[in-house]
């Protein structure tokens, strides 16, 4: 036993000097710090009823874990005791932290008149019904957008949304502009809008042709900004498609379950490293100083094609400081099929792989961020006696399957995901949130122990397909109409 943790150590020692040796090539690290820059922000503590009852409840539940742990150390494989503890503690620290994330709030004699805002939407082979709501979403904000830009990116003729857009911008008030190209990528898309308004705008609002928004979305996007060190808000994604089917179910109660824990808990570190593209909001200096890089992004010897959230929130944490802002919400469509969960989870690892190296060069050791992006590293390792025991030492040496295991991981399921209950959702009632978080959690957490922890390692096998989206060439997913 002595020799595990000992290895152990060794081992993430070895990944934080490798961390480190990568930071120093990368140079100088471009924080902005040639001016004084002014917090004017206000937070407040977010303590609705749901979150003491669910906090209550974990608490309840991490002493359980705990007695647990005491009486059952001996029966467990002893090489994946590191593990268990690492998973746990890590599990116990995004779920505590996530309750103490402030929300940001107008301050007193401020106005977010202050901000110039431009919304940027890429389309590709859109579900007509689904972008409709979107920009449906956009006219009802308690604060609209000096700009929507629409950049149709080379979607088939019988996908083209022009002509509903041109429908509903009649009725918005503000200025609307749709621009269709040749099919680039999210990233070229996104440019034209960028390169056009960078200097009629101080805030980009980055979302998907799928985002539903919230009406204060907005509003409650821009509150941090009133903090000059803040580059970048993320908000908070919800399942909009959540009784498609058994998938959406499952795979919808951890996704919201990434925004409340996971963001949550690293934004009380303002240490954000991703903000999702279906609701992001950036400073244009941001977008100014990296759009060049953004646009012209070579991984192995080919221009980068996607992992474009990632990098937007990594030039902003590099720039300052990032946060998650839980009032901000939108609503996404999440896959309706296997084999496009898989292909955009795939894609996601890859952009973790060679984004997170990037940022591990570009970033300073002294940003809580830098350490963040580490631990992730690490704890893929960690995983690996786990990964080993759950495909390889139970069924085939033992020839049983790993039941304690699963049915321990189901449990740390349950404990983090319960933070989802706090969400006070415009689509179903708090019965509906606790017996859905009831009856999927576990199988949430199998298809991201079965599936998802072989897609990370396959992301880190194919980490060199960079230059391809791997998704839809058709309407992939939608809803019907007048739902």
């Amino acid at each position: 036993m002595f020799y595990v943790w000992l290895l152990s150590l060794l081992y993430i020692v070895v990944m934080i000097l490798c961390g480190v040796m990568i930071s120093l090539s990368g140079g100088d690290k471009n924080r902005l710090e040639d001016k004084e820059q002014i917090d004017a922000s206000k937070t407040v503590s977010k303590r609705s009823k749901w979150h003491r009852f669910t906090l209550l409840a974990y608490l309840l539940s991490f002493i359980l874990v705990l007695f647990y742990h005491h009486y059952s150390i001996n029966s467990i494989l002893y090489w994946t005791i590191p593990f268990v503890v690492i998973a746990f503690m890590w599990n116990a620290f995004l779920t505590l932290s996530s309750y103490f994330n402030p929300i940001y709030v107008k301050p007193d004699n401020r106005s977010i008149s202050e901000f110039r805002t431009a919304v940027v939407i890429p389309v590709y082979n859109e579900d007509k019904e689904i972008f409709k709501k979107v920009l449906d979403s956009l006219s009802n904000q308690t604060c609209l957008p000096d700009y929507v830009y629409v950049i149709e990116d080379g979607s088939l003729e019988e996908n083209k949304c022009e002509d509903l857009f041109n429908d509903w911008r009649n009725k918005f008030s503000n200025k609307a502009k749709y621009f269709y190209k040749e099919n680039a990528g999210k990233r070229e898309a996104q440019a034209v809008a960028f390169q056009e308004l960078n200097n009629l705008v101080d805030i980009f609002i980055t979302i998907d042709s799928d985002t539903i928004l919230n009406e204060d979305a907005i509003e409650q996007g821009l509150y941090p900004f009133f903090d000059e060190k803040i580059m970048s808000v993320g908000g908070a994604l919800l399942d909009y498609n959540n009784r498609d089917n058994f998938l959406t179910r499952a795979v919808g109660v951890s996704f919201v379950s990434a925004f409340s824990n996971g963001r949550s808990a690293y934004s009380r570190l303002k240490a954000v490293n991703v903000n999702h593209g279906c609701l992001a909001f950036y400073r244009s200096i941001v977008i100014d100083t990296y759009i060049d890089h953004y646009l012209s992004q070579i991984v192995f010897s080919q221009k980068a094609k996607f992992g474009d959230d990632r990098m937007l929130t990594q030039y902003a944490s590099i720039m300052g400081d990032t946060v998650y802002q839980e009032t901000s919400i939108g609503y996404t469509l999440n896959p309706i099929k296997l084999s496009h969960l898989m292909r955009q989870r795939s894609r996601w690892w890859r952009s973790f792989w060679w984004g997170g190296l990037w940022f591990i060069k570009h970033q300073s050791p002294k940003r809580a961020a830098w350490w963040i992006q580490l631990s992730h590293f690490i704890s893929f390792g960690a995983y690996t006696p786990v990964f080993i025991a759950v495909y390889f030492y139970y069924p085939i040496i033992k020839m049983q399957l790993p039941i304690v295991v699963l049915l321990y991981m189901i449990a740390l399921g349950y404990f983090r995901n319960i933070r989802t209950l706090t969400f006070d959702r415009n689509d179903m009632s708090k019965l509906y949130q606790f017996v859905s978080y009831l009856l999927f959690s576990p199988f949430s957490t199998l298809i991201n122990l079965l599936i998802c922890s072989i897609l990370q390692i396959y992301g880190l096998l194919t980490v060199w397909k960079v230059a391809n989206w791997g998704t839809r060439k058709n309407v992939e997913v939608g809803i019907d109409k007048g739902e």
